[in-house]
């Protein structure tokens, strides 16, 4: 009897364990077949985003350029209006564009309505030179980039600058720093013009014909060369204009080979 009970015992335990690995393996498969669900189920929703107009770029918007235009920068950029939105790493994006010697900064952001943003920050170009029969552009910071096919319109922006050394045009950059691409911008020639008082004077002609004639240390006065043009009351005829960076005041007199000419005329009579 005692023996009968415990191969009772024996089955009921062997059954109760075999249900507890079934009831076991049953609730893996259903913690697996609900994983996979979730994982079909986001591949699905994956495919249907990627494969629609929602995921790609409606716009692309460029801030802050000036000497490119807002193909170049884009171009630069790596990025095209028909990509992933979600995919256009700015960090990426950023670091292709800083790659060209004209960008000084730059920010790529993502933004709402499928926009990717960006914001530059270009070098100002101060002058360009001749070197060899091409061109190159001087950058405020006193770097120098060849010009090319690419940038070549940016010549009738700056003005012609002769007479110096590369490393001198490296020394003179950072005293166009206050002035703005506007006031370059009608600038046609700047020459080395070396006198008795000031042997670092320099010729700036202007686009208007005028001759200005200002030390290094006094360019950022040009800024005021309007103001001074209406304070002299001068609209016809070319005449030369004289800026002191000492008194920082700008004033018409006349032109250094007007004088010289007066002066050997005057040695002729006395003769």
């Amino acid at each position: 009897m005692l023996e009968k009970e415990a191969i009772i015992d024996r089955n009921y335990l062997l059954n109760k364990r075999k249900d507890a690995r079934v009831k076991k393996h049953f609730t893996a498969f259903k913690h697996r077949l609900f994983v996979v669900g979730i994982i079909l189920g986001l591949l699905i929703i994956a495919i249907f985003y990627f494969l629609n107009d929602i995921s790609r770029i409606y716009r692309i918007s460029v801030f802050g350029n000036y000497y490119y235009d807002r193909h170049k920068i884009i171009a630069l950029s790596g990025i095209e209006e028909d990509d992933i939105w979600l995919f256009s790493w700015p960090f990426i994006a950023e670091g292709k564009i800083k790659n060209d010697p004209l960008i000084k900064d730059v920010e790529v952001r993502l933004e709402d309505d499928l926009i990717v943003a960006i914001e530059v920050s270009e070098y100002k170009i101060i002058a360009y030179f001749n070197d060899l029969d091409a061109p190159y552009y001087v950058l405020e910071n006193g770097d120098m980039i060849k010009a090319d096919s690419a940038n070549m319109d940016f010549l009738s922006e700056v003005p012609l600058i002769e007479g110096y050394s590369k490393e001198e045009l490296r020394d003179l950059a950072p005293y166009f720093n206050e002035l703005d691409k506007g006031i370059i911008a009608q600038i046609s020639e700047i020459h080395r013009y070396p006198v008795s008082y000031d042997e670092k004077m320099m010729e700036v002609i202007m686009k208007d014909g005028n001759y200005v004639f200002v030390s290094p240390a006094g360019l950022n006065l040009l800024k005021q060369y309007f103001n001074v043009l209406s304070s002299i009351g001068e609209t016809e005829g070319n005449f030369c204009l004289y800026f002191d960076d000492v008194t920082s005041s700008g004033y018409k007199s006349s032109c250094p080979w007007t004088k010289s000419e007066s002066i050997s005329e005057e040695e002729k009579e006395e003769e």
